[in-house]
């Protein structure tokens, strides 16, 4: 789980599962769940190190996607289940593909 923070500054519980992806948003790094959208109080690249390896890959410098609500995975996109678009940086495309490609194998 990852504690976050409302708007409210209430601290919540998240669970990995709940999480859609999570975005760096200058000095703040963002949660966006199923439940809504909040304010995690660590750095980017701690939370990315917390993730790996678990259903989640980092495909951006902003941008660590979950695998369990991607729908689509396009050259330079995934796309969610909701709608929602999580952008793939050329930097990141090799090993996001990697991950994807491997995470999908274990669910099929």
């Amino acid at each position: 789980k990852i504690v976050a923070e409302t708007k409210e500054r209430k601290k919540v519980s998240i669970a990995f599962p709940d999480i859609l992806y999570i975005e760096r948003d200058g000095k703040y790094t963002k949660c966006v769940t199923v439940w809504g959208v909040y304010t995690i109080k660590r750095k980017f690249d701690e939370i990315a190190e917390v993730l790996s390896g678990i259903d989640f890959s980092r495909c951006h410098n902003s941008y660590i996607v979950n695998f369990r609500h991607v729908r689509e995975a396009k050259r330079n996109l995934y796309t969610l289940y909701d709608g929602q678009i999580v952008y793939i940086s050329k930097s990141h495309l090799e090993e996001t593909k990697a991950d994807f490609l491997r995470w999908s194998m274990m669910y099929v």
